[in-house]
């Protein structure tokens, strides 16, 4: 600490003769930096331990500590909130702000994001950048949404809210002094929320990058029937781009049954409702607009079972698949003879 601070005059000649160049430091004297933090209260440095730091480097190149310093007055900053791992430096910077008689901004230290691991969140925990996660689907009001309740709360065990409402209920006295962790299970569960509450028109919007890069040409697709599709998958949807996946079952050229779906299908059970089902979609006296307010009830008439065994062996049929949206949204949108 401080081994350069009273070099002598031949020494210092010296070094240069040796090809180095001075950088200039900034002389802290011993005893404690003290300031307010409005999140963490009273913080106290020893400045013996900061010892001389570097303002200007010897590339000619201020550092950081002094061109933050510089840069916040010439702004008017006046209030800084910032990571926790910023206390150190700003202690150094309270030193800058004294010697140079500039006023100084009020300082914030919240607490830093961190993996399921506890170690400040980076890109080895997955996605770390807004980018990284429009890619994947998530909405930008739920990411905002959720950040605001990492290391803060929005009161009354409130969780879902619009940036309205973050404004207005926000306060550093929620920030917490401990470090969040990043879940991004309670991230999609929030987004998958929001994809429920969002307007049918603009959703379709939004899923239409998503929908061309499943392999879909929005020229082939009906925008009415795509508005319907839309309505049918928004409950199953946790991401915008989980549409490929669920669009599938709409569109005869895509249809595959998967395992657990063939599954189902190879039981007695599975083909007495499919005959069934086959037999009263081809009589004229129901109409496929009206088929399925009636399905169960003839069904279940004709094969004596009870609901539930009867709803999966059509589920596996119709859209290869054990999940998805309700029958009732899917029978009222695939064509008769897709359902034949």
């Amino acid at each position: 600490m401080g081994k350069c601070r009273y070099l002598a005059e031949n020494e210092r000649k010296k070094h240069e003769e040796g090809g180095r160049k001075p950088a200039f430091r900034f002389k802290v004297d011993a005893g404690p930096i003290e300031f307010i933090d409005l999140i963490r209260g009273s913080m106290k440095f020893d400045g013996e331990a900061i010892g001389d730091f570097i303002i200007v480097r010897s590339n000619g190149i201020p550092s950081y500590n002094f061109a933050v310093v510089v840069d916040d007055h010439l702004m008017g900053i006046t209030h800084v909130i910032r990571g926790e791992d910023h206390l150190s430096n700003t202690a150094t910077q309270k030193l800058l702000y004294r010697a140079l008689g500039f006023a100084s901004p009020v300082f914030a230290h919240h607490s830093l994001i961190l993996g399921k691991d506890r170690a400040k969140l980076s890109k080895r925990h997955g996605s770390v950048s807004v980018r990284e996660f429009r890619n994947k689907g998530i909405l930008p009001e739920a990411l905002l949404n959720y950040l605001s309740l990492l290391g803060s709360s929005l009161g009354e065990g409130k969780e879902v809210a619009d940036i309205d409402e973050i404004i207005n209920v926000f306060s550093l006295d929620r920030a917490g002094k401990s470090g969040a962790i990043f879940d991004e299970s309670k991230l999609r569960w929030l987004n998958a929320i929001y994809i429920r509450n969002y307007d049918v028109n603009k959703l379709t919007e939004l899923l239409i990058p998503f929908i061309e890069e499943a392999g879909y040409d929005l020229g082939l697709l009906d925008r009415g029937w795509l508005y319907q599709v839309v309505e049918a998958l928004r409950d199953n949807l946790v991401t915008l781009a989980d549409i490929g996946e669920y669009l599938d079952i709409f569109v005869d050229e895509k249809y595959h049954i998967s395992e657990e779906a063939t599954a189902i299908l190879r039981g007695d059970t599975a083909t007495t409702v499919l005959k069934v089902l086959h037999e009263v979609l081809n009589q004229n006296s129901i109409s496929h607009e009206h088929f399925y307010s009636h399905l169960i009830d003839i069904v279940r008439r004709k094969t004596g079972l009870k609901a539930k065994d009867i709803f999966m062996p059509i589920r596996a049929a119709l859209t290869g698949r054990t999940s998805g949206p309700e029958l009732e949204k899917i029978f009222s949108i695939l064509r008769k003879e897709s359902i034949l």
